[in-house]
């Protein structure tokens, strides 16, 4: 049995079928939100997209070379300085050639390393004291000793301890007076002085000391040679004549006589030496006394 459909055809107006599209669209509208959404992550992917290209550039070619590339080899010959007729004589001779002539100039010559010291020459005040040590033994001739002590001027030290001085002595009859001139410093440079030394008992000038054994050798002597002259002559035998006493023609008597005038006479002649002699003092090695510089020290 087939039934049959009527197809109607309504007729609305334009108003109400504004109305009808709206309300039918409003099923498929997307919230505002989520739209917003989308677009962001399409900027985000485009970006993206762009940075990769950027970094990635161009992809690395392969170069193909129509002729092949051959790489040189040294050989012995060339590494071989003599292989060409070089030798190394004949270079530095050429060297010392073109040094030596004349329009090379003049060679420059430069003086070998030299100790550069200033001037000592400082006053050292009058009346100055330092402590020394004699190093040999003094008596009338030359003197060698040490200093002890620094000689400082206003913190500035002019001679330096353990420097040597350099001097002379002379004997008196109780002292030996030594006057120093030089100065023998440490670096090895030589400067003048003017000091005398004087003794540590006292501070006098003049060292005390022992006399020489010759003079006193030389008294001895002179009363020895007394004493005989006066023995001989009272061994001589004398007789009696006309009561006065006369010595004896005899050979005792002789010898007695020429004995007596002979140590007579040594003894005046060594009395006159020791008379005109000077005296010598001495004073031993590592005797300490004081330096004591003069007015025109320095």
């Amino acid at each position: 049995m087939k039934s049959d459909k009527v197809e109607t055809v309504e007729m609305i107006s334009e108003g109400t079928a504004k109305k009808t599209f709206l309300e039918n669209f409003s099923y498929i509208r997307r919230e505002a939100n989520q739209g917003t959404r989308f677009k962001v992550m399409g900027i985000l992917m485009a970006l993206v997209a762009i940075a990769i290209s950027f970094f990635r550039g161009e992809p690395e070619k392969e170069i193909e070379l129509s002729v092949p590339m051959s790489i040189p080899t040294i050989g012995e010959a060339q590494v071989d300085p003599t292989a060409n007729g070089y030798s190394r004589t004949d270079d530095a001779k050429r060297l010392d050639e073109k040094r030596r002539s004349p329009q090379a100039g003049t060679p420059l010559k430069l003086a070998g390393p030299k100790l550069i010291t200033r001037s000592r020459n400082v006053e050292i005040p009058s009346g100055t004291l330092a402590r020394a040590e004699l190093v040999t033994g003094a008596s009338n001739g030359s003197v060698k000793a040490i200093l002890k002590d620094a000689v400082r001027v206003n913190g500035e030290t002019l001679i330096e301890a353990g420097s040597t001085i350099l001097g002379r002595g002379s004997s008196t009859e109780d002292r030996l007076f030594v006057t120093f001139t030089k100065v023998l410093h440490k670096e090895g440079d030589v400067s003048q002085v003017a000091a005398e030394a004087a003794d540590s008992s006292d501070k006098t000038m003049g060292l005390k000391g022992s006399k020489v054994a010759s003079r006193a050798i030389k008294l001895a002597a002179n009363v020895g040679l007394k004493f005989v002259a006066g023995a001989t002559t009272a061994l001589q035998e004398t007789e009696g004549q006309s009561g006065v006493a006369v010595k004896k023609p005899t050979m005792k008597n002789a010898f007695l006589s020429g004995a007596a005038e002979s140590a007579l006479e040594q003894s005046n002649q060594i009395a006159s030496e020791y008379k005109n002699s000077a005296p010598v003092i001495e004073v031993k090695a590592g005797t300490e006394f004081f330096l004591f510089f003069a007015d025109n020290g320095g």
